[in-house]
């Protein structure tokens, strides 16, 4: 397994304590805009990537291609916490 499949998922848990944190302290930003590109999901990680879906769905607002165009050229704004 290459450093990088091992490091991130060793990091990751100090970044939701950073933004439980922040939240906390109320310095975490709610309008935010994520993009992602999921690939080459294999049938053994199904239902790890529905698990990933489902946790998605639940603090983010998924946005059609048409709002990310308006957003990136600034002819919309974020309002909240948005993922396409």
């Amino acid at each position: 397994m290459q450093f990088k499949h091992k490091i991130i998922p060793a990091i990751f848990p100090l970044f939701k304590i950073r933004n439980s944190i922040f939240e906390m302290i109320n310095l975490s930003q709610n309008q935010r805009l994520r993009a992602m590109i999921f690939h080459d999901i294999s049938p053994r990680n199904l239902s790890k990537f529905s698990n990933q879906i489902t946790h998605l769905i639940r603090s983010w607002e998924f946005i059609t291609t048409e709002q990310f165009v308006r957003i990136l050229s600034g002819s919309e704004e974020i309002k909240k916490k948005v993922f396409f």
